[in-house]
């Protein structure tokens, strides 16, 4: 049986890597964690990193409640709903107007594949967490994987 925490770093690992830095850095505030947001390499420092972590069950458990919990709040609540990015590319595309800046035009369009793409990776987090992070699947795993 395979560990729920590598259920959520092959989810990370299957992330575009401008959402692979995204999830990275905002993970990276966590507790025990110490990932360069300036490094280049900040996608794989941030695996290594969750790797050199899994030391025993106890703290792998401890681990995966934590990145479920900061994953969870800090990424899937507030990139999940397409109608929250068509509101940013509909108040760029209205800054484009007030300003005549066509940088604004240019964001808007960018926010509509990147919403498309997070909306995606979204579903993908919660599919995958429906049936590997529940309670009952880690104590599962923790006693008997």
């Amino acid at each position: 049986m395979s560990s729920p925490l590598d259920k959520i770093i092959n989810w990370f690992e299957s992330l575009p890597p401008a959402q692979q830095i995204d999830v990275a850095f905002l993970v990276s505030s966590m507790p025990g964690l110490n990932v360069d947001s300036s490094s280049d390499n900040m996608a794989s420092d941030f695996i290594n990193q969750l790797s050199e972590l899994r030391d025993g069950k106890i703290r792998e458990q401890a681990l995966i409640v934590c990145l479920k919990a900061l994953i969870e709040n800090l990424i899937i609540s507030r990139r999940s709903d397409p109608d929250g990015w068509k509101k940013t590319k509909a108040m760029l595309k209205q800054l484009a107007k007030e300003k005549e800046n066509p940088r604004f035009a240019e964001m808007a369009e960018r926010k509509e594949f990147e919403g498309a793409q997070w909306v995606s990776s979204c579903k993908k987090w919660n599919e995958m967490a429906r049936i590997h992070l529940t309670n009952e699947k880690i104590d599962y795993w923790f006693n008997f994987g």
